[in-house]
């Protein structure tokens, strides 16, 4: 596993931790969001690095300010939900919460979402498809979200067939296969 900026600023202490994070430029795997993001906005974030690389969004900065999101337990409930609650399918992530300083002085939380990068095409709950590319969540057209449909069912037909038996194979299927291919002096070899 490599280690990036992203986890080497996580790792810091509640002290530097927001410091590092407001460093960093945002990119294709990092977006900073403030506490007062709604979570349907929140959620086409999420959906955007599903359907790209993947990648980790920190809530509780803004305009260069740690505000952390301790202050809303409601709001906190809902950005945290957000990605069961207004993305279809759902899109798995992992949230966290960090402890920092504000920048009054006082003790907060950020709240830090990963999001791995999917199999299959996500969407909000409103149907509205986004993907990340740089430093921005693009909404797509629907020539865009079939071509990203059609490059992620791709990866599902060269995906490994664990659960699959030798008698599960349709044996007739399979001899015309060996034929067609000229590769059979006859019928494909039996198993026992």
């Amino acid at each position: 596993m490599t280690v990036g900026p992203i986890d080497v600023a996580l790792a810091s202490g509640s002290d530097a931790l927001a410091g590092r994070l407001l460093e960093l430029p945002e990119s294709q795997w990092f977006d900073r969001k403030s506490a007062r993001i709604e979570p349907r906005k929140l959620a086409e974030t999420i959906v955007a690095f599903a359907n790209a690389d993947g990648g980790t969004i920190v809530v509780g900065l803004s305009g260069g300010k740690v505000e952390g999101v301790d202050s809303d337990p409601k709001r906190l409930n809902a950005l945290m939900q957000a990605n069961v609650d207004f993305t279809d399918p759902t899109v798995p992530t992992q949230s966290r919460l960090y402890e920092c300083v504000r920048a009054d002085g006082g003790s907060d939380h950020l709240l830090v979402i990963e999001v791995p990068p999917g199999r299959t095409v996500y969407a909000t709950n409103r149907d509205e498809a986004y993907l990340r590319l740089g430093d921005e969540s693009r909404k797509l057209s629907f020539a865009q979200r079939r071509e990203l449909f059609y490059d992620k069912s791709q990866s599902s037909f060269e995906s490994e067939l664990t659960k699959l038996r030798v008698n599960d194979v349709d044996r007739a299927l399979l001899d015309s296969y060996v034929m067609a291919l000229g590769a059979g002096g006859g019928s494909a070899p039996r198993s026992p």
